[in-house]
């Protein structure tokens, strides 16, 4: 009997030198995020044409006019197919007035004033064959000889020249296209005698006939 109480007091001894331990507690479980989704964008609508570009479509029949708009609407590739359209329309009905070289064919020219001694030139082409060259266009105008004295040009005797660089090179035009050469060039107000010719580019030999325009009177040319 004494042993069996010994072992009781050894046993309480023991288990009172142990600190009692907490249940442990489980995690709470994360909640489930749902996934964001991104703000939903409203749709991008294709530019619109204009009444006033139809409008002017419809009175217009000049390429150069064409031209200039469809230039002013790079942005708006709707309203640019359509005035691409309606110049291809144009260009269609013309005739060509001047072979230039086997590859080329000239139309038309216009010529407008945009400032004090500050002019434009238009040339209209229809590439027949591919240009394995780039070339210039080399403008050339002779004034009368009571005109001599207010050429712009430094020792000009007799003539002014003004060199138009094709922008893009006529290399990158495409056969069966009509394309458009506009340059602003400066001029006195008086009558020139204009022709034009092709040369290689850089500077090399010559690659067309000379193409005579006749007299245009600068000083009679209005803004447009």
């Amino acid at each position: 009997m004494r042993t069996l109480s010994l072992v009781v007091l050894s046993m309480l001894v023991a288990g009172c030198g142990e600190s009692p331990q907490p249940p442990v507690k489980k995690a709470a479980p994360r909640p489930t995020l749902a996934p964001i989704k991104p703000a939903k964008q409203p749709p991008v609508e294709a530019p619109k044409v204009t009444e006033s570009i139809l409008t002017k479509l419809d009175g217009t029949e000049d390429v150069f006019d064409l031209y200039e708009m469809r230039e002013s609407l790079q942005d708006s590739p709707e309203d640019s197919e359509l005035l691409k359209s309606k110049f291809d329309e144009v260009c269609s009905e013309l005739e060509p007035v001047w072979n230039v070289t086997d590859y080329l064919d000239f139309y038309q020219s216009k010529f407008t004033k945009e400032g004090e001694e500050e002019y434009r030139l238009f040339f209209l082409f229809k590439l027949k064959n591919k240009f394995e060259i780039d070339c210039r266009i080399h403008v050339h105008g002779m004034v009368e000889e009571n005109n001599k004295h207010l050429l712009i040009r430094e020792k000009a005797t007799d003539s002014e020249y003004w060199p138009i660089q094709p922008d893009p090179p006529t290399t990158e035009w495409e056969p069966g296209e009509f394309h458009v050469v506009s340059h602003s060039i400066r001029a006195r107000p008086i009558p020139y005698k204009v022709r034009f010719l092709l040369l290689a580019q850089p500077p090399g030999g010559r690659v067309s006939p000379t193409v005579r325009l006749g007299w245009v009177d600068f000083g009679k040319l209005e803004s447009e």
